[in-house]
């Protein structure tokens, strides 16, 4: 499927390959249901840092994994790091690639990529046949409060007030999905795809943001009602049939198309996808440049992004306040972007140009298969 590789600078050295398996703690019972029309989609990270320094490179994977939707082939890479493994952050389980450089290496370069299948994703209510249980360990873990996912305070409180007396798992999901839609703004302005700060949000009295601060929102408000609800970190790599910019992508290059989604677990289902920031990223793209909104298409959108997701997104992990092996710095908030530091110091990973990174995604097609 994909070439050999080896290693830049023409040395002999074996590929660097793994077909991952699936996160460990999204490892299994995924539920939901789907198309059958498989899409397979090739991405390429490429980055170059500073010569004759000691360098680190922590970079995202392709680690979760679903029967129903999404499904990784492959993690493959060549460098000429002298050390590059796929490594784990010990406290969530996310997945990563990992290099070191020293200064008598040659300048830092390491090119992965990743071939991820997707399929489309429409979750039928209520077919509990279909759905496996999740098991205690899993619910426990994303039921759970945490300094990152915060479910006490003002979070519970707005929990109890959104669900009111909703009393089945189903229903006070899409209660809080639509409040979420409702109730928050997109901030154009943050760097990113935000922090997912759910406290700070509440105590504003304005909630807003980008996909992992909206999202993240929605998971908090939901692992405070007693439902099991995680972010996913990932990556747009495809345009989107609902006709907006801001759920999709339209060209090769997705260098900084990364973006939070969510799921909450219920009972009898499953996994059910919820992405309460897309509904945000269309309502502003649609008031942008005082166009007046088209409400048939945003309604459209705000019914779709509960329940259903395209062949359009790649997720990456579930991990949280996620730590670099081998770094002394700060955790990220989210693995979804390439992190790097030179001489001990952190690089910023939200400039790519200054890092420096490239992400291009096309997708996949079998020589004498059609597209």
């Amino acid at each position: 499927m994909i070439a050999r590789t080896r290693f830049l600078g023409g040395s002999a050295a074996t590929l660097a390959a793994l077909a991952l398996p699936r996160n460990a703690r999204a490892a299994a019972h995924d539920g939901g249901e789907g198309g059958d029309a498989w899409r397979p989609y090739v991405v390429t990270t490429t980055v170059r840092l500073p010569a004759k320094r000691t360098a680190k490179l922590w970079l995202p994977i392709a680690g979760i994994s679903s029967q129903t939707w999404i499904q990784p082939l492959t993690n493959e890479w060549r460098t000429n790091a002298p050390v590059s493994q796929i490594r784990t952050d010990a406290a969530t389980g996310t997945p990563m690639l990992a290099a070191e450089w020293t200064p008598k290496d040659p300048q830092p370069v390491l090119q992965g990529t990743c071939v991820v299948e997707l399929l489309d994703r429409t979750v039928s209510f209520g077919t509990a046949s279909a759905a496996p249980r999740l098991d205690d360990a899993a619910r426990a873990a994303y039921t759970a409060g945490t300094p990152a996912v915060p479910t006490d305070g003002i979070v519970r409180r707005t929990a109890e007030r959104i669900v009111g007396n909703a009393t089945t798992p189903l229903a006070r999901a899409r209660a809080l999905y639509e409040w979420v839609a409702a109730n928050t703004t997109w901030a154009p302005s943050v760097r990113g795809c935000g922090t997912g700060d759910v406290r700070a949000m509440l105590q504003s009295g304005n909630p807003s943001g980008k996909s992992a601060d909206l999202n993240g929102l929605f998971v908090a408000l939901a692992r405070a009602a007693g439902l099991p609800a995680r972010t996913l970190a990932g990556l747009r790599v495809a345009p989107s049939r609902y006709g907006f910019a801001s759920l999709g992508v339209d060209a090769m290059t997705v260098t900084d198309a990364q973006d939070c989604r969510a799921e909450v677990w219920i009972d009898g289902t499953g996994w059910v996808p919820a992405d309460p920031a897309g509904v945000r990223a269309a309502a502003a793209e649609e008031a942008r440049d005082g166009r007046r909104a088209n409400a048939a298409k945003l309604e459209t959108v705000r019914s779709a992004l509960f329940g259903t997701s395209e062949t359009n997104w790649i997720a990456f992990n579930d991990g949280r306040d996620v730590r670099l092996p081998g770094s002394a710095g700060p955790a990220v908030p989210f693995l979804m972007y390439p992190q790097a530091e030179v001489d001990g110091a952190r690089l910023d990973c939200l400039a790519p140009e200054e890092f420096s990174y490239t992400i291009e995604a096309r997708r996949w097609i079998e020589p004498g298969l059609p597209a």
